[in-house]
């Protein structure tokens, strides 16, 4: 049995490695910076499924394989640095976190060692609307890490049978078959399982499997011509960058979207048979520099830029920077001192598992569990004050959706449109409002009006689905698409009875999922209008990148930060849409409200209200905020004017 490739360093797989790394840590400073980047773990994935595939194969015709040898030396590259940034990332987070974020650290931080991180955030974070965000969990990136090992668990024995059964030439087809089953499960699953689809296996092997296609395929696809080699590389190359230039995340991922990068880096890593410009460009010192300590920047790189939004929010620029200088010494100094000693002690199989993977995992679950039995307090359990003084501060407000009078749902139903639950004011009012949860954290204010005005109305709200009569879905992320078309349906059922709709919405988030948002927007309000409605539509509220409802309570540990000084501090995003819905709302014959001038003044706008924090998040107000607002303006005189004329809408 013959080698298709020799074994030989290639410097060009560690400038496509640091090409990989780089766009995911680019992507995590500042997604604008570099839309697609997160898609440099598909370039990681192919990369492993590359190395991998050649690793077992020249062992098996050298008859040098074993699989203890195969996971000892696993084990020595991944698990060592791995287990270093758990332990770390738990040491800060114990000084750094709340309880019940330190809860979810640890399990997270077990689930990591234990190589099934993926299936732990495919499963159970929680991911509802108003979940805590996941960019702040230090450890999310390391389901990645549970992809490659759960491959790595089954792949040398079909690479151990394929190659010794059938020969090489059936084994690339065996991988083209796998690929063709993953790339079409995958797409199957973006629809109705978003979160499985990105995180598991089973719809990421066609990545690590084009890897190990990869493999057998330059010696007689591009090594005879060095200028096909080069354009091939090129090719790739260009791809990969289009790919991290104009992939959006709100795509259905990874499916048939994966594609391009998964192919583009297959280009890249069959041409490099040959020399050409392209393997040269891959090969500079710089770029294999970043790669060799790509693996440990990986680790590094998210834990820090966790930490660093949790205690300070939203990152300025020269933050950006200073987390990024940490993320790269702490990858040097990790590759330099653990990564590279771990990966060339020579020790028995035995030993290597002890050392590496035992003790580790030992050390590991031993701090989670005690972190998880003192339900997050950690070393502050034994703190005489610090539980009082935890549960003595007060949130800084509530969603809109706890309300139970707030009809904001998940999933709308025909239920929701007709529970008497949704109604404030009166038994059978001629008001609704409708929309997303920008249109819920509205129905505390409305309410305050509906008091003053003597009117009653109903509310529904569908969770992320802007409110339009025609494909409300196209304008939603993947992971609502499906609910948005159901919740459509019945919305558009249940308005017709309304003489009055009030309509929000988060209006530049769905212009920005699609450009013809605003169109379809003016063609839904018309159709209302021309079917006899009298509409009122509502602005957006100013948008804070710094808000942090927990603010206070991180105070007891964090006692730098200035919870009011950094919440006044808001960025004013949604002028131009409301400059866009106001023009279509007056165009149409409908009436325009908004809240601006009431949360902003020439300097600014605040999240705070006469003294008071009346935002939820960075762009919901909270319920008390909401009423507070709405006892505060009722007897503005344009509140007067606008709301008056639903007075005789009670019942």
């Amino acid at each position: 049995m013959s080698s298709p490739v020799k074994s030989t360093y290639r410097k060009d797989i560690d400038g496509l490695r640091a090409i990989a790394v780089l766009s995911v840590v680019v992507f995590h400073l500042d997604k604008s910076w570099l839309p697609g980047g997160f898609a440099g773990v598909d370039v990681f994935f192919v990369i492993s499924g590359f190395l991998i595939t050649g690793v077992i194969h020249r062992d098996l015709v050298a008859q040098e394989f074993t699989f203890r040898r195969f996971y000892r030396k696993r084990i020595q590259r991944i698990l060592p640095v791995l287990a270093v940034v758990i332990l770390v990332t738990l040491v800060v987070g114990n000084f750094v976190l709340l309880p019940g974020d330190y809860t979810r650290l640890a399990k997270s931080g077990g689930a990591a060692q234990l190589s099934f991180s993926n299936i732990y955030f495919a499963y159970f974070l929680d991911t509802s609307y108003f979940a805590d965000d996941a960019n702040l969990e230090p450890l999310l990136h390391t389901w990645s890490l549970g992809v490659e090992e759960q491959f790595y668990l089954f792949f040398p024995i079909l690479m151990w049978i394929g190659l010794y059964k059938l020969g090489w030439k059936k084994i690339v087809f065996i991988f083209t078959a796998g690929f063709t089953v993953s790339v079409v499960t995958s797409q199957l699953l973006t629809k109705d399982s978003p979160m499985v689809a990105y995180y598991m296996l089973h719809s990421r092997a066609f990545q690590l499997l084009a890897g190990g296609v990869c493999f057998y395929l330059p010696s007689w696809f591009t090594g005879k011509s060095p200028w096909l080699s080069g354009g091939t590389g090129f090719l790739g190359i260009v791809g990969i960058f289009f790919v991290f230039f104009f992939l959006d995340e709100n795509l259905s991922y990874p499916g048939y979207f994966a594609l391009p990068v998964t192919i583009s880096t297959m280009l890249v890593i069959i041409s490099g048979k040959s020399v050409s410009v392209t393997h040269r460009a891959l090969g500079l010192r710089l770029l294999t520099s970043v790669g060799l300590i790509s693996y440990s920047l990986y680790l590094w790189h998210w834990p820090v830029l966790a930490f660093a939004r949790y205690c300070l929010g939203e990152l300025s620029n020269t933050q950006k920077f200073l987390s990024l200088l940490l993320m790269i010494l702490l990858s040097i100094l990790s590759y330099k001192f653990v990564e590279q000693p771990c990966r060339h002690y020579k020790t028995s199989v035995i030993r290597a598992f002890v050392y590496f993977f035992v003790v580790p995992s030992f050390t590991i679950l031993l701090t989670c569990s005690a972190i998880y039995l003192s339900s997050g307090l950690g070393s502050y359990y034994w703190s005489p004050t610090y539980s009082d003084e935890l549960s003595s501060v007060k949130n800084e407000g509530q969603a809109a959706y706890v309300a139970p009078y707030v009809c904001q749902k998940s999933q709308l139903s025909i239920a929701d449109t007709i529970s008497r639950e949704c109604i404030l004011g009166g038994q059978n009012p001629k008001v609704l409002l409708w929309g997303d949860s920008h249109a819920a954290h509205y129905v505390s204010i409305l309410s305050e009006f509906a008091d003053e005005y003597n009117f009653g109305f109903r509310n529904f709200e569908h969770s992320s689905c802007p409110p339009v009569l025609s494909t409300p879905e196209k304008y939603a992320t993947s992971k609502w698409r499906a609910r948005c078309e159901k919740g459509g349906l019945v919305a558009r059922s249940a308005m017709t009875s309304y003489e009055y709709v009030i309509v929000a919405a988060a209006w530049s988030a769905y212009h920005k999922a699609d450009s013809t948002f605003y169109t379809n927007v003016e063609a839904s309000l018309q159709n209302m209008v021309a079917n006899g409605q009298k509409l009122l539509v509502l602005g957006d509220v100013p948008y804070s990148k710094k808000i942090d409802r927990k603010c206070l309570q991180k105070n007891l540990k964090l006692q730098f930060l200035d919870c009011k000084n950094r919440a006044t501090t808001a960025v004013v995003q949604t002028q131009n849409a409301n400059k866009r819905i106001k023009e279509i709302a007056l165009r149409v014959g409908a009436a325009y409200f908004d809240l601006t001038r009431f949360l902003c003044d020439g300097k600014g706008c605040s999240n705070y209200f006469g003294g008071i924090p009346v935002y939820f998040d960075s762009s919901h107000l909270s319920l008390e905020g909401g009423h507070l607002i709405g006892e505060a303006i009722k007897s503005d005189e344009e509140v007067k004017r606008i709301f008056s004329r639903f007075s005789r809408h009670k019942q």
